[in-house]
């Protein structure tokens, strides 16, 4: 079951793995079989590494593998990383990502 504890890991290359964080808020949007998802990661005084955001860039329209894990699950999925927005206001600094589902 994914939660505001469901921790999310971005796979890519030679299974190098960044560890963005807790999910803050998550959508599946799913009009055919492959569906997109949206995912949010916030951070409270605190930032994202700049070197893994970078690694990310680079990875856009690319195909890395998304990692939910849970208490009680991990889902992977293989997707395409299609977006990448990084805000930082009030204290918090927020990251969203869109993937389409392959």
């Amino acid at each position: 079951m994914i939660d505001q504890n469901t921790v999310v890991h971005v796979t890519y290359g030679q299974q190098q793995t960044i560890i963005l964080g807790k999910i803050s808020i998550f959508e599946y949007i799913a009009p055919q079989s492959a569906g997109r998802m949206n995912l949010t990661i916030s951070k409270e005084n605190d930032h994202f590494d700049r070197d893994e955001m970078s690694e990310l860039i680079k990875r856009m329209n690319a195909m890395v593998e998304i990692s939910l894990i849970s208490d009680s699950s991990t889902s992977t999925y293989k997707v395409i990383l299609e977006a990448l927005s990084l805000e930082s206001q009030g204290g918090y600094e927020t990251l969203e990502i869109g993937v389409l589902r392959v």
